[in-house]
């Protein structure tokens, strides 16, 4: 028989490079198919006229698949968001049954504001904003509530993302997170923006999405895509924005998720910091659990899954900004000028003196600014628990202007006298008001027409905690006076919240702060537990809330956890043991006391 003969080296050579390259081409082929977007596809962002359904929060996001970008966005984006909600309809004829074509969804509404065709509530703002790249991030110029003459919304902007895709066709994708706040008001809602880009200003249309909020009164889902323009040119200090978001997000307080505090602190129950059930985890926007200098974080589930961007997901303060502007702004005030706490509110409120002849003989007769900040003016018109606060005469007189003559005039003059000061407690954010008015005047009576509240006396003690923008710009009136609203207005990070209440859990008496009312709010004088507030067992102090967890705890004596507390269901609880707990939702619950259980099987705070 003949023999075969091998195969020569060459011809193994030319095999094997055949079936490597044949190999190479079915990866190629896989990756591909894995890249290919099937929700907000390039053909989508450039050709679609309507976003047929709801996506994921995720499409928003970098994949795993995504690059360092090619193109680079440094300019002004331009689009108006006028959707006409029945074009939309018509445009949406061919799609399935089980589409909502109108791409809004309004699931509350308790003040039926949707239902009003000049709110417009359906439509974002006019988007005319200036951003910067720096490598991946995209950065907004103006950070913050950023004022509109839209009727019902105002744009909070932060930074995001830019990648690349290989489906995208040359083009370089960009995200952006962004939030909806209520105009003259503290309701957030969050959304996503994302669009395609190219560095000549070529551009795709913008989608977005609005999929959650802390706001307890109104919720829905909002989409859409619309038509963008792009003009690159060198914005004006891009180096000093660039280094600003740098030191942002370098001061961040280091992060880990809540789940794994189990692992450093073994033998605490993360479960327990939640508060939530798994139906009703949308309704909370982010908690966390601050101990020994990390943020142990959880939280940012929507509608239509995670929030990408937590770590810049604006939440609203509502009422904690009475502890933090109105508590520590007389705290400071009283430390540099002693006597401050026991001046009369209508020696620096003429609103409030008599209407009749101009004279103190009015409702505020004796208040001092402590009575006000206690909220224990004497003037009120039910005692019934937050009824004169809930009520149709407080929104429509007080929340719903927004100049500081109208607040101001219902603030002094709407409820009786009906008690002596400093003899019943009664909760109206209008009194705060009235108290951050009064401070603000006695402020410039002492530094200067030129000084404000908020920016002069308030910011400066935040400031070196390196927090995020958005906490710098607070609400306002709307005209010349611009007077903060003290009582309700900020927005915070997660990594301010965390920040604000360990600084002030920490806060010792000091060149900066009075002694006495510092004690008394954060429950460090037991002579000092502030006024009976709830049926709850509440307790109120200088801008503060507190509780007594002595029976949750089994402590053998009384345990006043002080608490700053916001409409809605925010709770930060400053625990003695120096953790710090925080819960934003809008369920109307104010559940922490599970929290407050886990801190103390961490660290003991009573025997």
């Amino acid at each position: 028989m003949r023999q075969q003969s091998a195969p020569n080296k060459s011809g193994l050579r030319s095999l094997l490079f055949n079936v490597l390259f044949l190999s190479l081409l079915i990866i190629q082929s896989f990756s591909a198919s894995a890249e290919q977007r099937s929700e907000l596809s390039f053909s989508t962002l450039q050709h679609s006229l309507i976003l047929s359904r709801w996506v994921d929060m995720k499409s928003f996001s970098r994949p795993m698949s995504g690059t360092e970008p090619s193109e680079h966005f440094e300019g002004r984006l331009v689009f108006s968001s006028s959707l006409d909600l029945d074009k939309n309809i018509d445009s949406a004829s061919e799609l399935p049954d089980d589409s909502d074509r109108r791409g809004f969804v309004v699931l509350r509404d308790d003040s039926k504001s949707t239902e009003s065709a000049t709110l417009k509530i359906h439509e974002l703002p006019p988007f005319d904003f200036e951003f910067v790249q720096d490598g991946e991030y995209l950065i907004p110029v103006k950070r913050g509530a950023i004022p509109s003459q839209h009727p019902y919304w105002e744009f909070i902007l932060e930074p995001g993302r830019v990648w690349q895709e290989s489906t995208d066709e040359g083009f370089s994708r960009a995200s952006l997170p962004f939030s909806l706040q209520q105009r003259n008001a503290n309701c957030t809602h969050n959304g996503m923006l994302t669009f395609l880009f190219k560095s000549s200003g070529e551009v795709s249309r913008v989608a977005f999405q609005v999929a959650s909020e802390t706001c307890l009164y109104l919720k829905f889902d909002l989409r859409g895509i619309i038509e963008a323009s792009y003009s690159p040119y060198n914005v004006v200090g891009a180096a000093s924005i660039r280094g600003n978001y740098q030191k942002e997000v370098d001061g961040r307080m280091p992060v880990k998720s809540i789940e794994q505090l189990e692992n450093d602190y073994p033998g605490i129950d993360t479960r327990q910091f939640s508060n939530s059930k798994s139906d009703d985890s949308k309704h909370v926007s982010i908690y966390g659990f601050v101990v020994d200098g990390t943020n142990y974080v959880g939280g940012c589930d929507t509608r239509h899954g995670k929030y990408p961007y937590c770590e810049v997901l604006d939440v609203p303060s509502f009422s904690t900004a009475k502890s933090i502007i109105a508590g520590l702004a007389l705290m400071r005030m009283e430390k540099w000028y002693p006597g401050t706490k026991k001046l009369l509110i209508s020696d620096y409120v003429p609103e409030c003196r008599s209407k009749v002849d101009g004279s103190h003989n009015g409702h505020w007769k004796n208040v001092t600014f402590e009575n006000a900040l206690d909220m224990v003016t004497g003037n009120y018109t039910s005692l019934k628990e937050m009824a004169d606060e809930d009520s149709l005469a407080m929104g429509n007189g007080f929340f719903v202007p927004g100049s500081h003559a109208k607040k101001i005039d219902f603030s002094c003059h709407f409820h009786p006298r009906r008690s002596d000061p400093g003899a019943t407690w009664v909760y109206h954010t209008s009194d705060t008001y009235v108290l951050g008015t009064a401070l603000n005047n006695a402020f410039k009576e002492k530094r200067g027409s030129h000084v404000d509240l908020y920016t002069d006396l308030i910011w400066p003690l935040l400031e070196p905690l390196k927090l995020s923008p958005s906490v710098k710009t607070v609400r306002r009136t709307y005209d010349s006076i611009a007077q903060p609203f003290t009582g309700y207005g900020m927005t915070y990070h997660r990594d301010d919240i965390a920040k604000i209440g360990a600084y002030i859990n920490q806060l010792q008496a000091s060149d900066q702060l009075d002694k006495s009312l510092l004690e008394g709010a954060l429950q460090r004088n037991r002579n000092d537990s502030g006024y009976a507030a709830a049926k709850s067992g509440l307790r109120y102090n200088n801008g503060f809330w507190a509780y007594n967890i002595q029976k949750t705890l089994g402590c053998k004596e009384e345990q006043w956890l002080p608490l700053m507390s916001g409409f809605g269901g925010i709770s930060v609880v400053l625990m003695p043991n120096d953790t710090i707990y925080y819960h934003f939702s809008d369920d109307n619950k104010f559940s922490w006391r599970n929290a407050a259980k886990e801190s103390h099987k961490l660290r003991p705070y009573c025997e």
